[in-house]
């Protein structure tokens, strides 16, 4: 093996340490946040992918391509144009964002006195 070759290895076997101190880091800080939060299950109650730095938002499509981020819904009485429930999903399929919306806006109706 001549000298540059070793030294070549030598960088990598430094490249290689630092990966792994790097990913024992990131390891345990997911760690931390799954103690913290426990996992995210979906609809199907298998765990589902999420975000160390904001657990409930959602991965979304988009025309733009995947976003992370909240699926904003409200609910608007038509006649006197005003907004009888708002809320923010971490879940991009709006079908399952109806009953929640109505329990929200029935709670509010119920709160006005309505």
């Amino acid at each position: 093996m001549t000298k540059r070759k070793r030294s070549r290895t030598f960088c990598d076997c430094q490249k290689f340490e630092i990966d792994i101190i790097r990913l024992k880091k990131n390891a345990k800080r997911i760690g931390r946040v799954l103690k913290k939060h426990g996992p995210r299950l979906g609809r199907q109650g298998k765990e589902v992918k999420s975000n160390v730095t904001d657990n409930e938002s959602a991965n979304m499509m988009t025309s733009h391509g995947t976003i992370q981020g909240y699926n904003g819904q409200a609910l608007v009485d038509s006649k006197h144009q005003v907004i009888v429930h708002a809320e923010a999903f971490g879940e991009g399929q709006d079908h399952y964002h109806i009953g929640p919306m109505m329990v929200g806006a029935k709670e509010n109706m119920e709160a006005l006195g309505v």
